[in-house]
């Protein structure tokens, strides 16, 4: 009875301390927008999107870093979200911000994704530039919780230019290493050309002096029967 009383005890004391971990789970979803391949010596425009998914948001804190040879890197807040600015500066290739909520002592909350900022550059070559979220810096506080409520997206990869895929790449190699007829040189086609004249010469030649010595060899045998001298015929009685 006594160890039944201590594994009641320990449940509810587990059980007390699990409500208030699952109550500060982050609920609001911060995410940037897919971009699909641009041209190159474009002007790259990225939104961040941000979903409260109706948990109400007082403070925003956010870090991006951008990783490629990008210039003019700049953001911008949107007017759609009911926030204002606190602080925002680039640093080489990241970008800090903080919000918070328009009216003091409240929060604003979203039931969808709705564009927060814009992140834009530019990037002269052909290649790949990544954006992502600083976990330990990107943040929101919730007017019902002083935790962090935010949960962030995957990393982003813009590609730019002309990128040949890997597979591509390796039968390209592949048919450089084997060239077809097609792909010969004319120098090398020309080159073979007289080895196969030169064979034909040979062959014919070798037909011909077989010929030559086939004639020979019977002009010869014609001769001797012609200079063999002839037995005289004896008189008949």
């Amino acid at each position: 009875m006594k160890k039944l009383l201590i594994g009641l005890f320990t449940l509810l004391c587990l059980t007390s301390l699990k409500s208030p971990i699952m109550a500060a789970e982050p609920a609001a979803m911060l995410n940037f927008e897919k971009v699909e391949q641009l041209p190159k010596d474009s002007l790259v425009a990225v939104p961040v999107y941000l979903n409260t998914q109706g948990l109400e948001v007082n403070s925003l804190q956010l870090k991006i870093d951008v990783t490629g040879e990008i210039k003019d890197l700049s953001v911008a807040i949107s007017s759609k979200m009911p926030v204002q600015e606190i602080s925002k500066k680039v640093e080489g290739n990241s970008i800090f911000i903080s919000l918070t909520s328009l009216e003091l002592g409240k929060g604003w909350s979203t039931k969808e994704n709705i564009e927060l900022l814009k992140v834009s550059f530019k990037h002269a070559g052909d290649g790949e530039v990544k954006l992502s979220f600083d976990k330990k810096e990107t943040l929101a506080g919730s007017v019902d919780s002083d935790q962090n409520v935010l949960t962030i997206g995957e990393s982003l990869m813009v590609k730019i230019g002309t990128i040949i895929p890997v597979e591509a790449i390796t039968e390209q190699t592949e048919e450089e290493a084997t060239p077809s007829i097609s792909q010969v040189p004319a120098e090398v086609e020309e080159a073979a050309v007289p080895k196969k004249i030169n064979n034909n010469l040979l062959i014919g030649l070798m037909i011909g002096s077989f010929v030559a010595a086939l004639l020979f060899l019977i002009y010869i045998l014609k001769n001797q029967k012609k200079d063999k001298p002839t037995e005289p015929k004896l008189p008949l009685n």
